[in-house]
């Protein structure tokens, strides 16, 4: 879009299987077709062609792990006030606990 905002950050647990592979894939798809998307997830890597930002997420290993969850919501935050996405999108139960 030009104004150095993404339009959508995928937010998700993991990258692989399951819902991170979902995740993973759903956020290809929309920089596909011209979206600028962010990955925030645990071990996220951008890939080679530059078409997904990431951003290493540490996801707390239980939703009851308050200092953790805590922690990760802080990084996250910071990452959505640099990045202004136009669109949140989560991947799993933490990863939605994280984004509210």
């Amino acid at each position: 879009m030009g104004d150095g905002r993404l339009d959508l950050l995928v937010v998700a647990d993991s990258v692989g299987g399951g819902l991170g592979a979902a995740a993973s894939a759903h956020a290809r798809w929309f920089a596909d077709r011209g979206w600028s998307v962010g990955l925030a997830a645990p071990e996220a890597e951008a890939p080679e062609d530059g078409a997904i930002e990431a951003l290493a997420l540490a996801s707390p290993g239980s939703a009851f792990n308050v200092s953790s969850m805590l922690a990760a919501a802080g990084r996250l935050r910071a990452e959505i006030v640099r990045a202004r996405p136009r669109v949140v999108h989560a991947h799993g139960t933490r990863s939605q606990l994280l984004v509210l």
